[in-house]
């Protein structure tokens, strides 16, 4: 199988919020999958989501007060039973939080290997 993803993913799980605006701010928890420089896949209800929704997410680092903010934009959906995967595409975020984000996840990753 060829890899045609230009960065590295790093699997591991997070909590957060999927906020949709396009629906009166409507949140939903969510499961952070994997990650990578331009991308993540997260994991909610399936009854949660419509593809044309324009979600914000919210992910909560442990010993964070306060959440990490991004928009991003839905590249693709699989419904799975009562769950449903979407992969996104990082299109807003603060680099400074980025950059926590990401070294998060390389440690976690990290401790897996």
């Amino acid at each position: 199988m060829n890899e045609k993803r230009k960065y590295m993913r790093f699997n591991f799980s997070l909590k957060g919020r999927l906020v949709c605006d396009d629906r009166g701010g409507l949140a939903t928890e969510i499961e952070l999958i994997d990650i990578s420089r331009e991308g993540l896949k997260i994991r909610l209800p399936q009854s949660a989501f419509l593809r044309t929704d324009t979600p914000k997410l919210e992910l909560y680092l442990p010993n964070r007060e306060l959440p990490i903010v991004m928009e991003g934009s839905t590249r693709w959906t699989r419904p799975k039973g009562s769950k449903c995967y979407i992969g996104m595409k990082i299109e807003k975020i603060d680099p400074a939080e980025k950059s926590e984000l990401l070294e998060y996840a390389y440690g976690r990753w990290k401790e897996q290997t």
